[in-house]
């Protein structure tokens, strides 16, 4: 069996220049938060060891100095069937991150292993595997206002017309939840867990449509970012420890359980899924 292939990003720079956060693009950011570099860095080693135990092979994408959330990599492209698209962000802090991304993929598609590279328009605002999963041959894509949320709607037509899959598109207007990978995430061909609050009603009537086994959780595992984790086959990595309910509902599903510790990841808004795009 193949192994599965991720991108990842050490912290080098994760708002290191002065050692706080200095700019808020989500409700979970706080000027003036210390940020424990040593710490995140650590966290982060943990993390990747985890996902090498998993069987993982990890492709890493060289940090930037200046732009603190290039770590969150699942940001930087939706990647499916060997096609990258690559995203367009929504805010100035991350739209610098772009040339960067591009050029990774360029290279990469230079040596063959990446087949195609198509890209979002710039009129549309695009955050990659944040914002987009792939569940039984289906896309389900979030977005939201342009205030609160970081995908537009209209996205989602260059990911029909790129991929030539259906895409389920999923409403989110809770602001703490502002990608759909902080309250949705397919853990299995069956099952996803999620956030119902997160979503419009219309929205969560398509999860129950389309998911054969949906699986909410609740508001406190869903505020230690719960869903922001990382199924691979029977193994699931999360940022913080599962409600024991949770964690009950997960055993009896042949699941084992990882925790590895990102507090300082918390401090802006992410968690382990955040860390790592599938390619």
């Amino acid at each position: 069996m193949e192994k599965p292939q991720v991108l990842v990003c050490p912290p080098n720079y994760f708002f290191a220049a002065e050692e706080k956060i200095n700019y808020k693009i989500n409700p979970w950011m706080k000027h003036g938060t210390l940020i424990n570099l040593k710490r995140a860095m650590a966290q982060w080693m943990v993390l990747c060891n985890e996902l090498e135990k998993a069987g993982c092979v990890l492709n890493k994408i060289s940090p930037q100095q200046g732009l603190s959330d290039f770590v969150f990599t699942a940001n930087h492209a939706f990647v499916s069937d060997g096609t990258a698209l690559l995203s367009r962000f929504r805010h100035n802090e991350r739209r610098q991150e772009e040339p960067h991304i591009k050029q990774w993929f360029l290279n990469r598609y230079a040596r063959a292993l990446i087949c195609r590279i198509a890209f979002m328009p710039d009129d549309f605002s695009f955050e990659g595997q944040g914002d987009a999963f792939l569940m039984r041959n289906i896309i389900f894509a979030g977005y939201g206002d342009r205030k609160h949320f970081r995908t537009d709607k209209e996205s989602h037509d260059i990911l029909r017309a790129v991929f030539g899959k259906e895409v389920v598109s999923l409403r989110l207007i809770e602001p703490r939840f502002y990608h759909l990978d902080t309250c949705f995430r397919p853990i299995n061909t069956e099952v996803a867990i999620y956030v119902p609050d997160a979503f419009d009603t219309d929205s969560r009537y398509s999860i129950e449509k389309h998911v054969p086994s949906p699986l909410p959780i609740s508001k406190r595992d869903a505020l230690k970012f719960i869903c922001n984790a990382i199924p691979i086959g029977k193994r699931i990595i999360f940022g913080a420890e599962p409600s024991v309910k949770l964690a009950k509902e997960l055993f009896s599903l042949g699941f084992t359980i990882v925790v590895t510790e990102l507090d300082e990841f918390f401090k802006v808004g992410g968690s382990a899924q955040c860390l790592v795009l599938f390619l």
